[in-house]
């Protein structure tokens, strides 16, 4: 046992917290917890808590926190009766209510559940009160909290004003500076391999009822495929369904009618992929629904997808 540690120790025996000790010695409050540890001094906190002595620092901190919390024994006691009344027979809104009361219009809303009184609807509520845009005609919303602010000294301010044409062309050109930038985020692999994940995850609710077949026929045959359709895995920024790594051999499951709307027709989609996958050394093997929605499915991929693999 060094000399820290004896020192921990001993200020900690004498009924100090591992906060007091750390401030007491000067110690970051992980080392002294771990030193405790390791020597099984640790205690509980409702232990730690019985001899613990509050400070003035404390004290003061305590006496401001409760400045600006609400005193529940000063709260006066609301009349249920008259807030049902005004609300029935006036007609009166929960907000006018709390106005009145000096309340929250949640705390009125409650009292009137509470008595089983129906709640009318917002639009029945607000039926003959003035507009709050009303006379607002050359004044807009600032970002100051909703504060009235003139047109006219400021008629760039709010969230309805469009850009300029000026403004417009601003944008555009840097937009376009960023794109030829070498240097920049556009160009950037990681960056774009992320935002294609983040894309094809949100586009996307995977796996489909095919992929699901294929998946448990890979399960059930010990196939070293893994599947990757939910976006996880790029090549090319392509994504593909299934991975074989240790053979660089992809398998692509899909359902004829969406790759013609797509791509025009099943070999153009076909294709496409070729280009992205070979280019990187990948070879890509195709399953759709004629060999996936038929009685002997099973027989048919497992014989396609072995006889890829093998060669």
């Amino acid at each position: 046992m060094n000399e820290i540690e004896k020192k921990v120790i001993e200020k900690y025996l004498e009924g100090n917290s591992i906060r007091v000790v750390s401030e007491l010695l000067n110690y970051n409050k992980n080392v002294v917890y771990k030193i405790l540890k390791d020597n099984n001094l640790t205690r509980n906190r409702s232990e730690a808590l019985i001899n613990r002595s509050i400070t003035d620092i404390h004290k003061i901190n305590i006496s401001k926190a409760k400045r600006g919390m609400p005193n529940y024994k000063k709260r006066k006691i609301l009349d249920e009766i008259k807030i049902i009344d005004i609300y029935i027979k006036q007609g009166n809104s929960s907000i006018k209510i709390a106005k009145e009361f000096n309340c929250s219009d949640t705390l009125i809303r409650n009292i009137l559940m509470k008595n089983n009184i129906k709640l009318r609807e917002l639009c029945i509520s607000n039926k003959g009160h003035t507009a709050w845009n009303k006379g607002m005609k050359g004044l807009i919303k600032s970002w100051n909290r909703g504060i009235k602010t003139d047109r006219n000294k400021y008629p760039n301010m709010g969230h309805f004003e469009k850009h300029s044409e000026e403004t417009k062309e601003k944008i555009k050109s840097k937009k376009i500076e960023q794109y030829e930038d070498p240097n920049s985020y556009y160009h950037n692999k990681d960056y774009l391999e992320r935002r294609a994940k983040a894309v094809i995850k949100s586009l996307i609710k995977r796996p489909t009822s095919f992929e699901k077949k294929i998946a448990e026929l890979c399960i059930e045959n010990s196939l070293p495929f893994i599947y990757t359709g939910d976006g996880r895995f790029l090549i090319n920024f392509k994504n593909p369904d299934f991975v074989n790594e240790q053979d660089k051999v992809v398998i692509e499951v899909f359902y004829s009618y969406f790759k013609i709307r797509d791509y025009g027709s099943v070999e153009s989609y076909k294709e496409y992929c070729r280009k992205k996958y070979n280019s990187a050394g990948w070879r890509v093997i195709f399953i759709d629904e004629n060999e996936i929605d038929v009685d002997n499915w099973k027989e048919l991929c497992l014989n396609k997808i072995n006889g890829e693999i093998k060669w």
